[in-house]
């Protein structure tokens, strides 16, 4: 992030930030999929099937973040937030 924000890259410092809260959630479910998987007792079916849903979906969005396209719409996203403010 501070790599990023040095150089002035709004884009890349907005990327970054996004990319550490991806991960952590990434872990966490990543946990309670592995729990629900190694657990002896009875979930419900609905709770892990959306931890299983939400981690793909995170995986997913954290290779998304790989593409220059999210960069370019990250810094458009967040030049207009400093517009705002």
């Amino acid at each position: 992030y501070l790599i990023s924000r040095q150089s002035g890259s709004v884009g890349g410092a907005t990327v970054s930030v996004i990319t550490d809260r991806l991960t952590s959630f990434i872990g966490m479910l990543s946990v309670s999929v592995i729990g629900f998987a190694l657990s002896s007792s009875q979930y419900p079916l609905q709770l892990q099937q959306g931890a299983l849903i939400g981690l793909t979906l995170l995986v997913a969005v954290l290779i998304a973040l790989r593409h220059d396209a999210f960069f370019l719409r990250a810094e458009r996203f967040a030049a207009w937030v400093e517009s705002r403010t």
